[in-house]
């Protein structure tokens, strides 16, 4: 057990303690007995967590002078972490646990607990392990003085293998329960742990409960399955669709611009002394003019006319031949 579990309601653990009670020995016994303080003091003390781990409370079912329901701190003396779990095979003789589990066991009540399992990128999956018709799980539990309690494990069963090795002590009824607590263990016998309810069922849960400052309640809310690659180029390619294209502006410019041209227009006088624009005359044209293109410049800088283009400079005269300048000589 990887030490996280979703800790019941104040209500579930009352509802868990009144129906211990009535599986007595000696038949149903009066609601009257209940701890100092009455039962408005557990739900003030009393606060449960969705993420709980060592150092977190969990309501704990306890026998003293009558069965009752106590808010105590999961995990024992001043290292929690070191002892918010004990072998059930084994805490019957260790020192740790021995004193505790002859005089002080107790039955935590939990709504499930969580376990984690390798994910894809080397990053850890959570899931959360529950019962399937919705009661809560009764797990056997030890307590002290100084009001810390530690939950007792055995090996997993076989349904759940894939998830851990380990798995808490789960009562299969209140009646299994109520056994526990009156276990006699003064003569170092050995309480016969049943086995788990068969209805357990687990899901996975989002990866961000594992932090443990994550307090939310949709903590062990089944997660959600992830985005497909498909989807995300469908939604770009319906806002590319959606939005308005370069054609598109181009044309509402256009629009305006011809408006903007038809109210700037000279009134025309008519025979009749009414006054017109020119707009009215001639139809509008549904498309813009359009201008006629710049020559490009020049290679010096100047532009030169479409229709005219620029003339070669003529060639310069061939050089005589030199025969001719010896014939002048022998002339001479």
């Amino acid at each position: 057990m990887c030490g996280r579990a979703r800790a019941a309601s104040a209500a579930e653990v009352r509802g868990a303690a009144a129906e211990i009670r009535r599986r007595g020995r000696h038949g149903q016994e009066s609601s009257s007995s209940q701890t100092s303080g009455g039962p408005s003091s557990f739900e003030e003390e009393y606060s449960p967590s969705p993420n709980a781990h060592p150092g977190r409370q969990l309501g704990v079912v306890v026998k003293g002078a009558s069965i009752e329901a106590r808010p105590l701190t999961w995990g024992l003396g001043a290292h929690k972490w070191r002892s918010f779990n004990a072998r059930s095979e084994t805490a019957h003789r260790l020192p740790s646990f021995r004193k505790l589990y002859g005089s002080r066991r107790g039955v935590a009540v939990l709504s499930g607990f969580y376990e984690w399992t390798d994910g894809a990128l080397k990053q850890k999956q959570p899931h959360y392990a529950h019962r399937d018709d919705g009661e809560a799980l009764l797990v056997a539990a030890l307590y002290d003085e100084a009001g810390g309690c530690t939950l007792l494990t055995r090996d997993v069963v076989p349904e759940l293998a894939w998830l851990h090795d380990r798995m808490p002590v789960i009562f299969p009824d209140a009646e299994a329960a109520r056994r526990w607590l009156d276990h006699d263990a003064s003569k170092g016998a050995v309480f016969a742990f049943p086995a788990p309810p068969p209805n357990l069922a687990t899901y996975p849960v989002d990866p961000k409960m594992s932090r443990l400052a994550y307090q939310q309640n949709d903590a062990s809310e089944p997660m959600k399955p992830p985005a497909k690659v498909t989807d995300f180029f469908k939604k770009q390619i319906t806002q590319k669709l959606s939005a308005p294209t370069s054609i598109d502006k181009d044309h509402d410019d256009d629009d305006k611009r011809q408006k903007e041209d038809k109210t700037n227009l000279p009134p025309v006088t008519t025979t009749t002394g009414k006054v017109k624009r020119s707009a009215d005359k001639a139809p509008a044209s549904s498309s813009p003019t359009k201008k006629k293109p710049k020559p490009a410049p020049s290679k010096k800088g100047t532009t030169l006319p479409p229709s005219k283009k620029k003339k070669k400079a003529p060639a310069p005269p061939a050089s005589p031949p030199i025969t001719n300048f010896f014939k002048k000589i022998e002339k001479k």
